[in-house]
């Protein structure tokens, strides 16, 4: 079964999750899956590097 969407995502360590997304587009790495023709969904997590847990995360 083929997928309808293509989710891209980066994973940071005690950041802004702002910043997270931030590096998707600045490093471009939802070109080159952007000719696919798929809907695409940039998704950026940051996890805490003292304790275990998300400290956010959003989807663009």
């Amino acid at each position: 079964m083929e997928e309808r969407f293509l989710p891209i995502g980066i994973q940071d360590f005690d950041i802004v999750v702002e910043n997270s997304l931030t590096q998707i587009d600045a490093n471009g790495y939802s070109q080159q899956f952007a000719v696919s023709g798929k809907a695409m969904y940039k998704i950026g997590v940051v996890f805490s590097s003292v304790g275990k847990g998300i400290l956010g995360w959003k989807i663009k």
